[in-house]
C-alpha cells in the first residue's frame, strides 16, 4: 500500500481541493490507465488525530478490487495548514487589512519592477509581466476599499453641518462631495451586483497577508514545519520503513519544499528516511522569486531517500514553474550536480489548450491565474492531471 502526504494551495472557495477530492480524481486515473479492465475501485473517508492539541487529518483510503478480493492500494492523509497560517489575521478588521494589503503590495511593486529588468533568472517575461499587472490592479483595489473611509466621512459631514463646533470639518469634507459620492455610488453598485464581495475580499486580502508574512519574515513557518513533520511522523509509525509520497498543489508545494528541502538545517529524520516521492502542482517557485527574490537560494540537499519527483506545469499558468533546462536556476536552488542528474526528467507539462491560440487580451484579463486551476476541473470525475502521473508509473 502506498501512503501519500496530499497539501493543498490555500483557500478551497472556487474549487473542491480537498483530500476526498483528489483521492476520487486519483481514482478515476488509476481506473482509466489500468489495462484490466475488471478491477473496480472505491474510496472509504476517515480521520487521524495526530497532534497532543487534538489538530485533525483528513483520511482517505482508495481500495482495488479483483476477482473478489479487495485490497487498500493508497491512503492520503491531508495536511490542512489553512488555520495554522492565516489565523492571526482573521479576526482583524477589513480596514487594517486592506491598509496592511495595499502597504505590501507598494512594497512588491518594486521587486516585481525589479525583477523585469533581471535577465539572468531564466524566469519568463511574460510571468514577470503579468505579476507586476496582477499587483498594479490588487494595489488600485486595495486604494479604492481604502478610499471607502473617507467616502463615509462625507456622509457624516451632512450630520456635522448642524452642530457649530463641526461646521469647519463639514466644509472641508464636502469640498470632496463629488468624490466620496461617486466612490459610494460606485461601492453599494458592486455590491448589489456581487454580494459575497466583502467576503471574498476579505478572504483574498488575509491569505495574501498571511503568506506574505510567512515568505518575508518566517512567520508561524517553525509553527507549520512542526505539524507537518508531526503528521509525517504519525504516518511514518504505522509500519516499519514506510515509504511516504507527498503530493502538494500551489501553495502547498511551497510547504512541501520548505520541509524538504530547507534553508541551513537538515530536515527530519522522517523527511529524510521515509519520503520517496513528490508530486508538485502548479509549484509557483518563479512566481514568488518575482517577488521575494532568494527565498529559494541555497537550500539544503541532504542525500535524501527521495527518489522520484514530479514537477506538473501548464505554459498558460503564471504560477507554475519549469525546472529542467535551467541550469542557473537549479544552482541556484540546490547546486548539486548529482541532485539535478538524479531529476533530469523532472517536468510534466500540462495544456489544455495551445498556448498560440491565447491572445495578450486574455493575458491582460488574468488568464495566467485562471489558468492555475485548469489541472482538473470542479467535477472530481472530470480528466485531470492526475492521469500524468499514473501514466509515469
Amino acid at each position: 500500500m502506498k501512503r501519500a502526504l496530499y497539501i493543498p494551495s490555500l483557500g478551497h472557495e472556487q474549487m473542491d481541493l480537498t483530500v476526498k477530492a483528489y483521492a476520487l480524481r486519483m481514482m478515476k486515473a488509476i481506473d482509466e490507465n489500468n489495462p484490466d479492465s475488471s478491477k473496480t475501485y472505491r474510496i472509504e473517508s476517515s480521520d487521524r488525530e495526530y497532534d497532543s492539541d487534538g489538530s485533525i487529518a483528513d483520511v482517505v483510503s482508495l481500495y482495488e478490487k479483483n476477482n473478489g478480493a479487495e485490497e487498500e492500494i493508497y491512503r492520503f492523509y491531508e495536511f490542512k495548514y489553512g488555520n495554522f497560517l492565516t489565523g492571526k489575521f482573521q479576526e482583524s478588521n477589513i480596514l487594517y487589512k486592506f491598509m496592511s494589503l495595499l502597504f505590501v503590495l507598494i512594497t512588491r511593486f518594486l521587486s516585481v519592477t525589479r525583477s523585469i529588468f533581471s535577465f539572468k533568472d531564466e524566469i519568463n517575461n511574460k510571468s514577470k509581466i503579468q505579476a507586476l499587472y496582477f499587483t498594479f490592479i490588487y494595489c488600485l483595489l486595495a486604494v479604492y476599499l481604502v478610499s471607502i473611509i473617507p467616502a463615509l466621512l462625507g456622509v457624516l459631514a451632512g450630520f456635522a453641518e448642524h452642530v457649530d463646533q463641526l461646521k469647519s470639518f463639514a466644509d472641508t469634507i464636502n469640498e470632496y462631495e463629488t468624490e466620496y459620492k461617486a466612490v459610494l455610488v460606485s461601492f453599494a453598485t458592486f455590491m448589489l451586483l456581487t454580494p459575497n464581495s466583502k467576503t471574498i475580499f476579505s478572504t483574498m486580502a488575509t491569505e495574501y497577508l498571511a503568506a506574505n508574512q510567512y515568505l518575508s519574515v518566517g512567520d508561524r513557518r517553525l509553527f507549520i514545519m512542526g505539524k507537518l513533520s508531526r503528521l509525517i511522523e504519525v504516518v511514518a509509525e504505522e509500519e516499519a520503513d514506510a515509504e511516504i509520497e507527498v503530493h502538494c498543489y500551489s501553495f502547498g508545494s511551497v510547504l512541501a519544499i520548505d520541509a524538504i528541502f530547507p534553508y541551513e538545517s537538515e530536515p527530519s529524520t522522517r523527511i529524510k528516511n521515509n519520503i520517496t516521492k513528490l508530486v508538485t502542482i502548479g509549484c509557483p517557485f518563479d512566481f514568488i522569486e518575482i517577488y521575494w527574490t532568494n527565498y529559494f537560494s541555497e537550500r539544503k540537499y541532504s542525500k535524501l531517500s527521495l527518489r522520484t519527483w514530479h514537477n506538473i506545469h501548464s505554459d498558460l499558468d503564471v504560477l507554475s514553474t519549469k525546472f529542467a533546462n535551467a541550469p542557473v536556476k537549479q544552482n541556484k536552488f540546490i547546486g548539486s550536480k548529482e541532485f539535478w542528474g538524479k531529476f533530469e526528467n523532472i517536468d510534466i507539462k500540462y495544456n489544455m489548450v495551445n498556448p498560440q491560440q491565447v491572445s495578450y487580451t486574455q493575458m491582460f484579463l488574468f488568464y495566467g491565474l485562471k489558468a492555475h486551476q485548469m489541472y482538473w476541473d470542479k467535477h472530481v470525475d472530470s480528466k485531470s492531471c492526475l492521469s500524468n502521473i499514473v501514466k509515469t508509473e
